[in-house]
């Protein structure tokens, strides 16, 4: 069996995510059409559930009811604003959230526990809600998809270039120098103590040993040398 992929997943929640926000957007437009009607089903509804008791009785009696148009108008905001939310995908886990909120309050209000009110619309809307408050919904087809993959973008650096290494400097030679014009280094010897000494270049031979030649010899043909300085 083949398993679909993180993206048809991520399209079969974005397209769950809209039908929920269509969903609430519709069932809170006639609550604005018909405002009149609509605070006072709201307030017969929290009459009711005061009336039979439950863990809220005192929370309803000492504060929606002295309250109850406001608490209407927030009902019925809600209801839009998680529509609106859940429908363009912005801030979608908050919209998840508030309808979770709302339609949890409209389910309480039904009779708390009456199990005939988890088969109402308002406990559709509930799991519908938790489902987009648990599962990215908003991946994609959302206001959130356009900001995550430019966030992404920001986020994503150029690698840095390194440094070109400087060339190696050529060396030049004495046939280079001779072509050039540019003199060429003077070698260098190690002396007997270890130090670098520049070497001088080889000197010519000089006449009777001088500068390291040869001494002159007498030719053998000249016969014996007289010693000119005893006298005869």
């Amino acid at each position: 069996m083949n398993i679909p992929s993180a993206r048809t997943y991520a399209w079969l929640l974005a397209i769950l995510r809209i039908y929920t926000g269509a969903f609430c957007i519709l069932h809170a437009i006639p609550k604005f059409t018909n405002a009149t009607a609509f605070q006072t089903t709201f307030a017969n509804l929290v009459a009711k559930a005061a009336a039979s008791g439950g863990p809220a009785h005192a929370f309803l009696l000492g504060t929606v009811q002295p309250h109850v148009e406001l608490f209407a108008q927030l009902a019925r905001f809600g209801e839009l604003v998680t529509g609106v939310l859940l429908l363009l995908g912005l801030l979608t886990r908050l919209g998840g959230l508030l309808g979770v909120i709302f339609a949890g309050s409209a389910l309480f209000l039904q009779g708390y526990p009456v199990l005939q009110s988890w088969a109402s619309l308002e406990a559709t809307v509930l799991a519908l809600c938790a489902v987009n408050l648990v599962l990215p919904t908003g991946r994609v087809l959302g206001i959130d998809a356009l900001w995550r993959r430019r966030y992404n973008a920001d986020k994503t650096q150029p690698i840095p270039i390194p440094p070109s290494r400087p060339e190696a400097q050529t060396t030049v030679n004495e046939t280079d120098a001779s072509a050039t014009g540019i003199p060429a280094p003077t070698p260098t010897v190690a002396t007997t103590k270890g130090e670098v000494e520049p070497s001088l270049p080889p000197r010519e031979p000089g006449p009777n040993g001088a500068n390291g030649g040869p001494e002159f010899a007498a030719p053998a043909s000249a016969g014996p040398q007289i010693d000119q300085t005893t006298s005869v």
